[in-house]
């Protein structure tokens, strides 16, 4: 999609990779196993195996045809194909949509291990708390960043507003700012 306005341009050695959360990358006539080799022909069925098992693809899981994969496994799929690609920035929409525990536990050991930059938007406070290491809050006006990872986020969010109240009232009812701001925070998210 064209921007609307405005302009960016990417560094000459950056190579990105997209994350579609409709899963539409996928083609569903190949299996698991030729939906990796079919990109990656110089890796032998061993390694392409030991790829997809690191994504729970195991067993006779790799014959499975792709238009017969679960919600689930396609995002599975399509996550490993971006980890293969080679890119050194992520573009991540909404990444554990579609996936039970062991499948996001999987993707977060694989993003752990990942060198260059990953760009999530997620709802998954657990995946963003777990993954980020800066928070950016879009806002009307623009945006704003938080060092930390998603505790951190709320902490800095929540203890504004507490100082705030503090100055103003002799005993402020800490709970129910508290409260408040959590209601605001889970309103932006």
């Amino acid at each position: 999609i064209s921007a609307d306005s405005g302009s960016f341009e990417f560094g000459a050695n950056v190579k990105t990779a997209y994350f579609d959360q409709s899963l539409e990358s996928l083609k569903g006539s190949k299996t698991v196993l030729d939906e990796i080799w079919d990109e990656h022909r110089l890796f032998n069925e061993t390694k392409v195996r030991n790829y997809l098992s690191l994504f729970l693809f195991r067993g006779d899981d790799v014959f499975k045809n792709v238009d017969d994969l679960s919600g689930g496994e396609k995002a599975k799929l399509c996550l490993l194909k971006l980890m293969l690609s080679g890119a050194n920035v992520l573009l991540l929409d909404e990444p554990t949509n579609h996936l039970d525990i062991p499948s996001r536990e999987a993707l977060e050991n694989a993003l752990e291990d990942f060198e260059g930059t990953i760009i999530a938007v997620s709802h998954d406070r657990y995946f963003i708390n777990k993954l980020a290491k800066n928070i950016i809050r879009i806002n009307p006006d623009g945006f704003e960043k938080f060092n930390g990872n998603y505790d951190s986020y709320c902490e800095a969010v929540l203890s504004e507003p507490v100082k705030k109240a503090a100055i103003k009232e002799d005993k402020p009812n800490l709970y129910k700012i508290r409260k408040e701001r959590m209601a605001q925070i889970n309103r932006l998210s």
